[in-house]
């Protein structure tokens, strides 16, 4: 996530408190500074972003940290509806999966994602994956205005 890591806002979807806590705590000890607001559950990641239910306004984060295996909506059906906003595909999606299944990889890359990482079970391998994905860089494509949300009814979410 580069050099640039002071002014980034991170969502982690991750339906796992403890893994979410754990995954931030490794950014920061690798120098993360930006912005983190947890969410739990594929419905929460698409009222975060759009600014729907609990959340007040649009967010753009510069990047999402999706899981694939997410309560109420998965990963995909995420990553399905942010590939049809003009804005919100822009967003670089890393999708974490504990997955190796080679069909969740292509459905991921044909929904958008920037790339997929296969989560680690040790902490080692945990800690290196966080260094990986500190290294990647993602241009700024445009983001600094909100999102607006998608036009749709809430119950059909």
């Amino acid at each position: 996530m580069g050099s640039s890591s002071s002014h980034l806002e991170l969502p982690p979807v991750e339906d796992t408190r403890a893994d979410a806590t754990l995954f931030v705590t490794l950014m920061r000890e690798g120098g993360f500074l930006g912005k983190v607001a947890w969410v739990s559950d594929g419905v929460q990641a698409i009222d975060y972003i759009f600014g729907l239910g609990q959340f007040s306004s649009p967010s753009t984060p510069g990047v999402i940290l999706l899981d694939l295996n997410l309560p109420k909506i998965s990963g995909i059906e995420v990553l399905e509806r942010l590939s049809v906003d003009p804005r919100a595909k822009k967003i670089p999606v890393i999708v974490l999966t504990t997955s190796a299944r080679k069909e969740d990889f292509k459905s991921c890359f044909m929904n958008g994602a920037a790339t997929v990482f296969t989560k680690p079970n040790d902490l080692r391998e945990l800690r290196q994956m966080v260094q990986d994905l500190q290294s990647v860089e993602f241009p700024r494509l445009g983001l600094e205005e909100s999102i607006s949300p998608p036009q749709e009814d809430e119950a059909s979410r």
